[in-house]
């Protein structure tokens, strides 16, 4: 047999943020949450945690990448070492995570299409697998299209069910997540075939930005009480 792939044309467009297009999402964590406990996949998702260690690992990796970039602004550079070393200092102690939930690792209205009667669909599997909940939690808060402010984000905790050990672990790890975002982002503004020169950031996921909020997250005191991304952009 030809091995072949058959994808199906899904009509509609990317929505707006709405309470739907929220409730959407929310929903559709819920299911994953819930489809996880019938072991229907066996895939970890790409950058999935089974532990803490695995974030420090995933986090050296792009670190050496962003280390080995010319041009980079100095103020860029500075504040990613001092960030980075917190980091590495924060995870010296291992927390152990379940896989207990799938996760699509890239959630956000730009990975959903809507149609006409309003059925939201998702389109965007490249790195969907298993994943602890505590990573998912993590993205919402630090992603750079994140959509949901941090009381909407105590609500979607509870009703994903996040025990008070994965809360603890999310206030350990939520900036080495948010710097995870940083070393995604900072690729879209680096020329790979010109000797990995970086270029003039612009737009709204402008790195420095990016490196400010991760370094806020080593100083909150409580997950439930700091600012979202998309909130910390609008404060500044």
């Amino acid at each position: 047999e030809i091995p072949s792939i058959c994808y199906e044309w899904v009509p509609g467009e990317h929505p707006k943020e709405n309470i739907n297009s929220k409730r959407a999402l929310v929903d559709c964590l819920c299911d994953l949450r819930k489809l996880s406990s019938r072991d229907l996949c066996e895939i970890i998702a790409v950058d999935g945690i089974k532990e803490t260690n695995d974030i420090l690992k995933q986090l050296e990796d792009r670190y050496y990448f962003f280390k080995s970039i010319n041009n980079l602004p100095k103020e860029i550079l500075d504040l990613c070492d001092e960030i980075f070393f917190i980091v590495k200092d924060r995870l010296k102690k291992n927390f152990s995570l379940e896989l207990n939930t799938l996760s699509f690792s890239d959630v956000g209205l730009h990975n959903v299409i809507a149609d006409a009667r309003g059925t939201y669909t998702f389109i965007d599997f490249e790195f969907f697998g298993l994943d602890s909940i505590v990573k998912v939690i993590c993205d919402l808060y630090t992603h750079p299209r994140g959509i949901f402010s941090s009381d909407e984000l105590s609500l979607v905790s509870e009703k994903l069910n996040i025990s008070s050990y994965e809360i603890d672990v999310c206030e350990n790890v939520i900036p080495a997540i948010a710097l995870k975002w940083f070393f995604i982002i900072i690729k879209r503004y680096v020329d790979l075939d010109n000797y990995f020169d970086f270029t003039v950031p612009r737009g709204i996921e402008n790195p420095k930005l990016m490196l400010d909020y991760a370094l806020y997250l080593t100083k909150i005191e409580s997950i439930s009480t700091c600012y979202t991304f998309s909130e910390f952009k609008s404060v500044r």
